[in-house]
């Protein structure tokens, strides 16, 4: 259910905030539903909008937004500042239990008060320790997704699979269906030269690197490879076939 607040709270203003972490949620429907009931809230509390804040394609993993930055800056520097702070969801505001409640500290400090669409927050003893909850909770989905994210990632390269964008030498391909990694024509056969000349060990590593920029080799940014790139090339086990 919606947060309602109490008839003698119906009046006051209030900033939107909300947010979509990928492209295909700001091409969907995912902001605008959450601007609507947002300002539906809102409008059933008596709360002027006096301004929305779009979040689009940002993690909530850190407070390193700019909507959400230029948000806290606004309603410090405003004058009067907003009442409230209008949020769809707890995890679109914080997907960190820290993150969350060092935002929320700094709204008390500037007399603003935090509220969710669809939880109920406030600022009695109840109310705060179900928010803590909220906040850990969105934590913990968020760590659990980053885990199985890389478990489903760790078992597709130890099938020979590459989810991965390639490294130089390749190019990102599919066999079979799957994607995988696959030599590019062009620069893979330099590579293979440059590990050929170094193992003779009759060349140093900036002679070789010399020759293969001079045979035409470069970077992804089509730049000449500087030595940290060669060297890093050279330690790289993906050369030696070695996906894992």
């Amino acid at each position: 259910m919606p947060n309602v607040e109490a008839v003698k709270q119906r009046t006051g203003s209030a900033v939107v905030y909300v947010r979509v972490s990928t492209d295909r949620q700001v091409h969907g429907a995912s902001l605008e539903t959450q601007e609507r009931d947002c300002r539906l809230m809102c409008e059933r509390n008596g709360w002027e909008v006096i301004r929305l804040f779009r979040e689009e394609g940002e993690s909530a993993k850190t407070a390193d937004r700019p909507q959400l930055q230029e948000l806290l800056t606004s309603c410090r520097v405003s004058k009067p500042r907003p009442d409230f702070v209008v949020v769809h969801n707890i995890d679109r505001w914080a997907r960190n239990g820290q993150d969350h409640d060092m935002l929320r500290n700094y709204l008390i400090k500037l007399g603003v008060k935090l509220r969710s669409y669809s939880q109920r927050l406030g600022e009695s003893p109840q109310e705060v320790f179900f928010e803590r909850i909220m906040s850990g909770q969105a934590e913990l989905d968020n760590k659990l997704r980053g885990e199985r994210s890389v478990a489903g990632m760790k078992t597709r390269v130890e099938g020979g699979k590459w989810p991965f964008k390639a490294p130089l030498g390749y190019i990102n391909g599919r066999v079979a269906g799957n994607k995988t990694l696959i030599p590019d024509p062009v620069r893979a056969p330099v590579i293979s030269q440059a590990f050929e000349l170094f193992a003779t060990a009759l060349y140093t590593k900036e002679q070789v690197r010399a020759r293969v920029n001079a045979l035409g080799l470069r970077s992804a940014n089509d730049k000449p490879l500087s030595p940290e790139t060669f060297s890093r090339m050279l330690r790289n086990p993906r050369y030696a076939g070695i996906l894992s």
